[in-house]
């Protein structure tokens, strides 16, 4: 996807920034409060509590793996790859993200069992609050290219502004001295 094909419905970058930091952000949320999931153990569609092979067709990890958050940062970084080079790290590190949980679901059931219930609890909150992080950094960049800062006149150092000052006032006139006149002890 290319920087191009947003311009057709005039997306800006920083829209994309701050809504995909949104979908971050809130999925962070869910996994540091511990509720990753349970809108679909809620929701209790009768046919697949009916039918458990219907669960195995959408799998769980694939909302994390390759959802509206994983799309929206990849957009993001393309959009801010500064040549090719960067365009072809961003490719092999895609391609590094796909193999690294084919071999964490296949090793997921051995994972579980080393960490136990409470380690797994741990580890998806720490990378929760890590996923909230990643949200509200893409959020603040979104907004500062949504909402520019004001152009401001340039500031100097306090030190250089009482220099300017006291240069651009006049010179002290000096007075001529009478004889004697700084002088203690003379009559």
């Amino acid at each position: 996807m290319g920087v191009d094909d947003s311009s057709a419905v005039r997306i800006s970058m920083g829209a994309f920034r701050v809504a995909g930091g949104g979908v971050i952000l809130l999925t962070g949320l869910k996994m540091l409060a511990g509720k990753l999931g349970e809108e679909r153990a809620a929701a209790g569609d009768p046919e697949q509590t009916s039918r458990p092979e219907l669960r195995a067709i959408v799998p769980l990890g694939t909302p994390l793996i390759a959802g509206a958050g994983s799309i929206s940062a990849v957009i993001l970084f393309e959009h801010s790859a500064a040549n090719a080079l960067h365009v072809g790290a961003l490719a092999a590190v895609i391609v590094l993200c796909s193999a690294l949980p084919f071999v964490a679901l296949h090793c997921a059931d051995w994972v579980a069992a080393a960490l136990g219930q409470v380690g797994m609890s741990i580890a998806v909150r720490l990378m929760g609050l890590v996923l909230m992080a990643m949200g509200v950094q893409f959020m603040a960049d979104g907004l500062k290219d949504l909402f520019p800062p004001p152009a401001r006149p340039p500031v100097s150092l306090p030190g250089a502004v009482a220099e300017s000052r006291q240069a651009s006032l006049p010179a002290p006139r000096s007075r001529p001295q009478r004889p004697g006149a700084g002088c203690v002890g003379r009559s």
